[in-house]
């Protein structure tokens, strides 16, 4: 398959990675195709909203960390921990789940 059969297809896994789930992890985002893609997209809207066609004005910010770390003491197993936030004009709302290693405790 030639280079551009191969992009094609990244972008096509992608978007449908995109639509079966909630998000994407893109390997290399800088030089991959679908890495590429997004970023068009982005700079197409970003160039479209100074003519007042861009993306909507944003309505909150959300922020999601997610880690593997050993817990509860430095001798455990890494465990995974998430914890999410949103902030919007209205509301502030904090949520987290984590984890510990109790076959060590």
């Amino acid at each position: 398959a030639s280079p551009l059969e191969r992009e094609k297809k990244e972008v096509d896994v992608g978007v449908k990675v995109l639509v079966e789930s909630p998000e994407l992890t893109i390997k290399d985002p800088a030089h991959s195709a679908i890495g590429r893609a997004l970023q068009g997209l982005v700079i197409t809207q970003a160039e479209e909203g100074a003519g007042g066609n861009a993306f909507p004005p944003e309505t909150g910010k959300e922020f999601i960390l997610r880690f593997v770390l050993p817990s509860p003491g430095m001798t455990s197993c890494p465990c995974p921990q998430r914890m999410f936030c949103v902030l919007t004009k209205d509301q502030f709302r904090l949520a987290g789940a984590f984890s510990n290693d109790i076959t060590s405790s």
